[in-house]
């Protein structure tokens, strides 16, 4: 009987202990795979990437100075023009009679006047030998005056006129591209009509709205990077425009290109220095984790086979390398550049 309840017992006690035992330590985690850069050091500019929109420098809806019925127009949308090419003319038949009346009347005010200077002169010569009387003398002097003064009106009535047929026509003021046609042939128009919307197409510009934390950092004619449907170019600042947006706290930044002659609207991406430029430590871009909260950055560094998590201030980017500060960290010293995504501190790591 004892050695029945021996037998039943001893595997119960056995499992027992097991149970009650402490538990042992976990397994260490297995190691990573990573790749691995060498910290340097060097100087670099803060520079940073901002997304903007192509413009055109110079844009102009063009009007007509008169009134009229519009005959005939030369260019359509798409259609480039040259400086002081038409756009398009206004019909001048009532015009051009006004201008045939007002010779007409010129010229018969030119014969009273070449009279009233023929007698003036004679008359002139009268007086002199006391032939006429002081008052005849001065009636044919102000009768030649107000003769010249009348010709004088109809002349600069017939160069008004003469003017009105010259601007008859809507010419453009700079070689461009005729963005939008307001106006159709037949349509009665008025000074204050835009017939035509014109743009420079060979000055076009990037506007750019940059938060206002970069402004003591912007400089006129800066030199920046643009990129446009994928081709890089190079620009200068041409304008900080001191009217931010109150709700994004931006500044607009006009960057003129270097590579004029492409289209208004297009997104572009420009790459400006930001900050002056600093000594620090420098390492290859993908070597940055951000902390999970987004407050900053830590890179890691190997010791001892193992990777160790270091905070470090982010100072600048150059490219795909990137510039920080750590007081915990020298040039020279290992730095993970792959693999660093799942990795924990303490980890261990095969490289």
């Amino acid at each position: 009987m004892i050695q029945i309840l021996r037998a039943t017992l001893l595997p119960l006690l056995a499992t027992l202990a097991l149970l009650l035992s402490p538990p042992t330590a976990h397994a260490e985690k297995p190691a990573a795979i990573v790749k691995t850069s060498t910290i340097g050091q060097g100087t670099i500019q803060a520079a940073a990437t901002f997304t903007g929109s192509t413009q055109f420098h110079r844009q102009a809806n063009l009007a007509s100075e008169l009134s009229g019925l519009v005959e005939k127009v030369f260019v359509d949308e798409g259609d480039t023009v040259k400086a002081g090419e038409a756009l398009a003319c206004l019909n001048t038949e009532l015009l051009d009679c006004s201008i045939a009346a007002a010779r007409a009347a010129l010229a018969e005010q030119k014969a009273v006047l070449d009279n009233a200077r023929i007698d003036l002169e004679r008359k002139k010569n009268l007086i002199d030998g006391s032939v006429i009387s002081r008052d005849e003398y001065d009636s044919a002097f102000y009768a030649e005056r107000t003769a010249s003064a009348r010709y004088a009106t109809l002349e600069a009535e017939l160069e008004s006129l003469l003017t009105q047929r010259r601007k008859a026509c809507v010419t453009a003021k700079f070689d461009g591209v005729v963005l939008v046609r307001h106006v159709q042939e037949g349509e009665w128009i008025t000074p204050s009509s835009a017939l035509f919307t014109v743009a420079a197409a060979k000055e076009v510009e990037v506007r750019v709205h940059v938060p206002q934390r970069h402004l003591p950092a912007l400089r006129k004619g800066a030199q920046v990077t643009v990129a446009i449907l994928g081709e890089e170019q190079e620009g200068t600042i041409r304008a900080i425009v001191p009217d931010g947006d109150p709700k994004t706290r931006t500044i607009p930044v006009i960057i003129r290109l270097r590579d004029r002659g492409t289209a208004a609207g297009l997104e572009a991406s420009v790459t400006m220095t930001v900050g002056e430029t600093k000594t620090a430590l420098i390492a290859p871009r993908q070597a940055l984790v951000r902390h999970a909260n987004g407050d900053g950055y830590s890179v890691f560094t190997i010791r001892d086979g193992k990777a160790w998590a270091v905070p470090v201030r982010v100072e600048g980017y150059a490219g795909d390398m990137v510039g920080f500060s750590s007081d915990a960290l020298k040039a020279g010293a290992p730095i993970v550049t792959s693999g660093n995504e799942r990795l924990r501190s303490g980890q261990p790591v095969v490289r």
